[in-house]
């Protein structure tokens, strides 16, 4: 790995620093996104992301979009597919700490034990927002076997 420049160095060291208070929220937020799509055992959704993705899938197709609302839905799939990936491919949320690629210095899910590829790492965010960019009868489940797939070629 290359050293960091004094930018790069700031920017890991900031995004390392905020890294516990994303970690904590997102759990919280994820409970409450699947308590308002009025699932059963909302809670169990961190630790059973899987179950939850039918009906997550099926109402994000419905779903028009609109710009104030893109910012808060994106948070809350983000934090799906983070916790779906990390569930079904036994991995982990970190900071990205390898400046030749580019989602140096995101939150990233990685370290993936069901893969072969054990540097693998996966942007829920850019997961969300493609998914969220589609129009209505866009599918998550889709996109994630997609990017399942991907993962397991790497």
């Amino acid at each position: 790995m290359r050293k960091l420049t004094p930018d790069e160095q700031e920017l890991l060291d900031s995004r390392k620093r905020g890294f516990d208070a994303f970690h904590e929220e997102r759990m919280p937020v994820l409970v409450h996104f699947m308590e308002l799509l009025a699932l059963p055992e909302p809670g169990l959704v961190l630790v059973h992301a899987e179950r939850y993705l039918p009906p997550l899938d099926q109402w994000l197709q419905q779903q028009t979009i609109s710009d104030e609302h893109r910012a808060w839905l994106g948070a809350r799939v983000t934090y799906f597919v983070g916790e779906y990936f990390a569930q079904i491919l036994n991995g982990y949320w970190l900071v990205n700490e390898f400046p030749e690629t580019r989602t140096f210095a995101r939150y990233v899910v990685g370290g993936f034990s069901k893969i072969s590829n054990s540097k693998a790492m996966l942007d829920p965010f850019e997961v969300a927002d493609e998914c969220l960019a589609e129009p209505p009868g866009r599918s998550l489940m889709k996109l994630l076997t997609e990017v399942e797939q991907e993962l397991a070629k790497s």
